[in-house]
């Protein structure tokens, strides 16, 4: 299958509660798989869930498409 490029801006929302084993990988992957400029990834965080936010922050380390969203309240 041949790859397709994004057409515009694409943005992603993942939405993340106790995924500290597997959020990096899954990052790691999708921004692999689309390596386009124009892809914005958002990894919704729960503030009581250091865990996940420390992974999703490692795996954002130097790609400027990712960003980490850490909520005001406590999940789920």
């Amino acid at each position: 299958m041949r790859a397709r490029r994004l057409r515009g801006r694409a943005g992603v929302f993942i939405p993340a509660w106790s995924e500290a084993s597997v959020i990096r990988e899954t990052l790691a992957h999708m921004l692999t798989a689309w390596p386009q400029a124009d892809l914005g990834v958002y990894v919704g965080c729960y503030r009581n869930d250091p865990e996940t936010i420390a992974a999703a922050m490692n795996a954002a380390t130097g790609d400027d498409r990712l960003r980490i969203v850490i909520h005001d309240r406590d999940g789920p």
